[in-house]
């Protein structure tokens, strides 16, 4: 992403982050050259524009995006919940880390990134004791590789040992 477009015009994203590759799927690529083939040419090179080819105003896309709402019988939602829906689902798609994440959506530090989204977030310590384990050279009939195994030891697991 290289600009953006608000009320006042075109200009530089909000942070040097802001200025990013989007990655895209073949399907979505397909879809918006397919969406551009029939849409209205314009100077600016604009795969949405407006029915005349100047930059869609944002106000009329939040007054285009609340009438469809309406009309869907959806309950009202800002237009930038469409964004938070968009990372908590690339979130939910275990192969995404936090780090490129923060990058595809153009956040400055993956702190920001960890404070808006860590609640949806896995737990970095399921499963942790047996990644750790599977690291050592230990038997496999170990007690202590029994016990990380199942998630972790926890302390009343230390005091009452099997």
């Amino acid at each position: 992403m290289r600009q953006t477009y608000t009320n006042t015009g075109f200009g530089s994203p909000k942070s040097r982050a802001g200025r990013r590759v989007v990655p895209l799927t073949p399907g979505i690529v397909r879809e918006l050259r397919r969406h551009r083939l029939g849409a209205p040419s314009n100077e600016h090179g604009l795969v949405f524009a407006s029915s005349v080819g100047t930059p869609i105003d944002p106000r009329n896309l939040v007054t285009a995006w609340h009438r469809t709402l309406r009309a869907a019988g959806v309950r009202m939602l800002a237009f930038h919940s469409l964004r938070h829906t968009a990372v908590s689902l690339m979130i939910a798609h275990e192969g995404l880390n936090p780090k490129q994440l923060s990058s595809v959506i153009g956040h400055a530090s993956i702190q920001l990134t960890y404070d808006t989204y860590g609640h949806l977030m896995p737990d970095a310590f399921e499963g942790f004791g047996t990644r750790l384990d599977a690291l050592s050279d230990r038997p496999s009939g170990d007690a202590s590789r029994a016990a990380w195994g199942h998630g972790g030891v926890t302390g009343s697991d230390l005091a009452n040992p099997a």
